[in-house]
């Protein structure tokens, strides 16, 4: 850690499979919470879908945000026959009890929090090999907050006087 940032190595990350692939747990919070448990109050997750249609798990209780970091991803929410269509970067807010069914194949960004105890924004970045990134100023200090980076390659990430290089692979 330097200066509240935290970089996760792929060595420090929670593997597992689900129906349609494959998860990485980048963080989940408390961190004696397991996901399998549904104890958490948030967890910030990377997945494959490597199917061409998938059934989302029910994460009823739970608000779900997602984000594909590659391809295009459709999503059908409890047999609304109007798809959501999503392209990359896109995030979209969801109910995770609703019954979900996803076309198209990709990783993902999933962020999954108790509904009603967390609150979620989230914002994309683009940036150049050897880019900066800048913690956002806190504005209510009364409160618990986090902020993630994901860099696919080796930007830095500015927080508070620290100046933080993220190699490719690490979180």
């Amino acid at each position: 850690m330097t200066d509240g940032v935290f970089i996760f190595k792929k060595d420090d990350l929670k593997f597992s499979r689900w129906s349609g692939g494959s998860m990485t747990e980048l963080f989940i919070y408390p961190p004696e919470a397991d996901f399998e448990a549904r104890d958490f109050l948030f967890i910030l997750v990377s997945a494959t879908i490597d199917l061409e249609e998938s059934v989302f798990s029910d994460l009823s209780g739970y608000t779900r945000l997602i984000m594909s970091l590659d391809n295009r991803l459709e999503l059908w929410h409890d047999d609304d026959p109007q798809a959501v269509s999503l392209n990359k970067f896109e995030p979209h807010l969801f109910d995770g009890g609703s019954k979900t069914v996803s076309r198209g194949r990709l990783r993902d960004f999933n962020f999954v929090l108790r509904t009603g105890l967390c609150q979620v924004d989230i914002q994309v970045v683009s940036l150049t090999p050897g880019g900066t990134a800048h913690a956002r100023q806190r504005t209510d200090l009364n409160s618990d907050g986090y902020e993630f980076a994901y860099a696919p390659y080796d930007p830095f990430v500015v927080s508070g006087t620290a100046r933080v290089k993220v190699q490719p692979g690490e979180h």
